[in-house]
């Protein structure tokens, strides 16, 4: 009478790669700073890549392969052990090839810089339209204060100036209220605003250039 069939599944080659890197969050075991898996149904093929019947987390790269073994043994898989490479257990943690994740960084790192260098751009083009706003306001002033004496006489006062003064006593006054009307230094914008208005002016009125 020939024996009875065995119902435990018939031995093959367990095919084990261990990567560095944690396993992903909820898989049994996930501590250890090393991902392990395993597969002893059939082995994994790039073209057609199936997800491992093991995996877990291990302390050392040693371990990792101790403890795939033990689990393909204990699912009573007795053939031999051999190792893939580590690109296989990179795959079944993060569902990326390295290639794969490689050019996703390098397209992210692409987009990173091209948002940059836009946000950039409209940083400087916002500067350059703001400054030729405030030298457009700061010319319409001159054009209408322009020959008016109570005007000249003003802008002389409110750099502590008076008819006389040189284009070289405006400016060293202007530097000097500057220091304390610059928003910068606590001032407003307005008032710098004025400040630098007054100094154009004062220059027309002495004939600095």
């Amino acid at each position: 009478m020939p024996a009875p069939a065995s119902s435990a599944p018939p031995p093959g080659v367990v095919y084990v790669a261990v990567a560095y890197g944690r396993p992903p969050s909820g898989v049994r075991c996930a501590s250890g700073r090393y991902t392990w898996c395993a597969w002893w149904r059939a082995k994994p093929t790039r073209e057609a890549p199936t997800r491992p019947d093991g995996l877990g987390g291990a302390a050392s790269r040693e371990s990792g392969l101790a403890d795939a073994e033990r689990i393909a043994r204990a699912f009573g898989r007795t053939g031999p052990i051999e190792e893939l490479p580590s690109a296989w257990a990179r795959w079944a943690r993060s569902g990326e090839w390295p290639e794969e994740r490689a050019a996703r960084m390098a397209e992210e790192e692409r987009r990173w810089r091209e948002i940059h260098a836009e946000v950039d751009a409209e940083i400087r083009a916002r500067a350059e339209r703001d400054a030729h706003e405030a030298r457009r306001r700061i010319e319409d002033a001159l054009r209408r204060l322009r020959g008016d004496p109570a005007a000249d006489a003003a802008a002389l006062a409110a750099l502590g100036l008076a008819h006389g003064a040189t284009a070289a006593d405006v400016r060293r006054a202007y530097r000097q209220r500057a220091l304390v009307a610059h928003p910068d230094r606590g001032g407003s914008h307005e008032g710098f605003l004025e400040l630098t208005t007054a100094r154009d002016r004062a220059l027309a009125v002495v004939g600095g250039d």
